[in-house]
């Protein structure tokens, strides 16, 4: 259940407790007033729609965003793992798998760097700034903003960020995009994680639970 549910669910066995208890025990008018108002708030909260037209579009925009590419890794022979930086790009090798040393030149669309070459993808800011609490970044990109899972929680040890997705959405992303980059949310996850921490991540596993995903982040150094 998530927070809404929740919060929905609590407000409207409060207000049925209290109208009832206010009105054949207190006999206090006011409070039992108080306690239909708060079991009509439930009602609607529950009855309002959370899915927003606009929410729709971004998701299309990321599937559509996902195919193309999924086509220029297929062509360009890329591997993973990617790195993701704070500034909003994400580095891809191509033909191997190593990480990259050196922060590509503007406007680049592979990079050569002294461990191999590298694809340059811009990703989404998601208006992600660096943060304290990553947890709370994360939920309100992945779960507020655009509804591709239900709840986050994350784990920070070292520089490994366990990151748990809850209830997640399944978006049917191309092979060879999921072989490199995973699914979307961890893809997003890693571009927010990236802006929030100010600092290179780079997905090393993820694993699926039920609906769940378990993704392993790792933080590194700043590039040269």
């Amino acid at each position: 259940m998530d927070k809404l549910k929740a919060f929905i669910l609590t407000l409207g066995v409060s207000g049925t407790t209290l109208a009832i208890y206010s009105y054949f025990i207190l006999g206090n008018i006011p409070l039992t007033a108080l306690g239909i108002g708060a079991l009509v708030t439930s009602a609607s909260l529950a009855q309002t729609p959370r899915e927003s037209p606009y929410r729709e579009a971004a998701i299309a925009a990321l599937q559509a965003y996902a195919v193309n590419i999924a086509r220029l890794m297929e062509e360009l022979s890329a591997r993973p793992p990617s790195t993701y930086l704070p500034e909003g790009i994400l580095l891809v090798p191509l033909g191997g798998s190593a990480k990259p040393t050196l922060r590509p030149e503007p406007d680049r669309l592979i990079w050569k760097d002294t461990n191999g070459h590298f694809l340059v993808l811009s990703t989404p800011s998601y208006g992600v700034e660096k943060s304290s609490n990553l947890e709370s970044s994360l939920e309100y990109v992945l779960v507020d903003t655009l509804g591709l899972c239900d709840g986050v929680r994350v784990v920070e040890r070292d520089t490994l960020i366990l990151v748990e997705l809850e209830g997640v959405r399944s978006l049917g992303e191309p092979a060879r995009f999921r072989q490199v980059l995973g699914s979307l949310q961890a893809h997003v996850a890693a571009s927010v994680a990236a802006a929030s921490l100010n600092s290179p991540v780079t997905v090393e596993g993820i694993e699926s639970r039920g609906k769940s995903l378990i993704l392993r982040l790792a933080r590194g150094e700043g590039l040269a």
